[in-house]
């Protein structure tokens, strides 16, 4: 699906502008978490902090990670500039 459109329906269906949507979103899913990328920016730190394979796994373009580091990865999110 093209990107494009899946931000404009998220735009229409949340009222939000491209400008307001947050760079990454965090989905609780009991033991573990999914980390979803919704810029390039947070495409781009993904990459660079949580390349797949080895020690990270992704699940549909998403990080899964276990709920023991979730808040640290958050936090080192934010520092990096990327909004949660």
């Amino acid at each position: 699906m093209n990107e494009i459109k899946v931000l404009d329906r998220l735009q229409v269906q949340s009222g939000l502008s491209l400008q307001n949507l947050p760079d990454l979103r965090v989905s609780f899913q009991g033991s573990v978490s999914l980390f979803h990328p919704l810029s390039e920016l947070a495409r781009e730190w993904m990459r660079a902090h949580c390349p797949a394979g080895g020690d990270h796994q992704y699940f549909c373009g998403a990080l899964v990670v276990e709920a023991r580091y979730v808040e640290d990865l958050l936090a080192h999110a934010v520092e990096d500039g990327l909004t949660i």
